[in-house]
């Protein structure tokens, strides 16, 4: 006669730490050793229970398309004339698992990154566009779980034959 047991993950002294996945159905032994009843094959192996992959997990966060008016440029003309720039970030960050809470505060947000960027750009006239990114680029690693930043700019009416023209820089954390 068989006597089975179902082991959850739940369960208070199951027959072990399961990892996210399905429920299995193991047999006891005599010597309490746990057997995993194969679906492949007949009779029941052993079988071990497969580790959670412990490799560093990452998040992405995005912003595309942010355009806000920027007094920025080289050439006298573009002094105290606000110009068109289209902001994209990607972010990637450490991602430590599923938030602890459905809650903003457990979370980078990307409001506040907006409203940093509108900050930045709102804060003077800037010459470049590279100024500009590394600018955004040091907002976004103010927080500590970002570990590369993927800035591109735009000024997006310089030329009235091209989409926009720019620079975009990638960062890693050191």
């Amino acid at each position: 006669m068989r006597h089975w047991t179902e082991a959850r993950r739940d369960a208070p002294g199951g027959v072990g730490l399961l990892p996210p996945g399905p429920v299995f159905r193991y047999r006891l032994r005599s010597d309490a050793a746990p057997i995993r009843e194969s679906p492949l094959t007949d009779p029941i192996q052993l079988r071990a229970v497969p580790q959670p992959d412990h490799r560093p997990s990452r998040r992405r966060l995005f912003i595309r398309d942010l355009v806000i008016a920027c007094d920025i440029g080289v050439h006298a003309h573009e002094h105290g004339q606000p110009q068109r720039v289209a902001f994209n970030i990607d972010l990637t960050l450490r991602d430590d698992g599923p938030p602890p809470a459905d809650d903003l505060s457990c979370v980078l947000s990307y409001e506040d990154l907006v409203v940093g960027i509108r900050a930045l750009a709102g804060s003077g006239h800037v010459n470049l566009v590279e100024t500009l990114a590394e600018r955004v680029a040091a907002l976004c690693f103010s927080d500590d779980r970002v570990l590369v930043a993927r800035i591109r700019i735009e000024k997006l009416d310089v030329f009235h034959d091209a989409a926009g023209v720019g620079v975009e820089i990638e960062r890693m954390r050191a």
